[in-house]
């Protein structure tokens, strides 16, 4: 009889699972906002994409060249910008400034000792 139990038990979990999910994707919105500008030379365009409202938001742009970044719960996970920071890591470029900066600022410590 307990098996039997067990087996129901497990069947009932395995078909919640779904509905639950499912009724979560029903009662989260998901709001967009598109926009767009052309000025005769370059077109400008950026769209926003949110679900269960600061979950997860994705943002994309274009100006001169396509960007685009997300974030889960306001914390950036990607971000194709070479300015900004994301979990990822940081970009190669931006590394590499860091890194000369701080040899130069260790150049001139080493020169105003002297």
């Amino acid at each position: 009889m307990s098996i039997l139990f067990l087996i129901l038990k497990t069947i009932g979990i395995l078909i919640l699972i779904p509905i639950v999910l499912l009724l979560i994707l029903l009662i989260f919105p998901i709001c967009y906002q598109i926009e767009g500008d052309f000025d005769g030379k370059s077109p400008k365009a950026q769209v926003k994409v949110s679900w269960a409202v600061i979950f997860l938001r994705a943002k994309a742009f274009y100006e001169e060249e396509l960007n685009f970044g997300i974030r889960i719960f306001g914390i950036p996970i990607y971000d194709s910008r070479k300015e900004h920071w994301s979990v990822f890591g940081e970009h190669k470029e931006k590394d590499k400034k860091k890194h000369k900066k701080r040899s130069d600022s260790k150049k001139k410590q080493k020169i105003k000792k002297q």
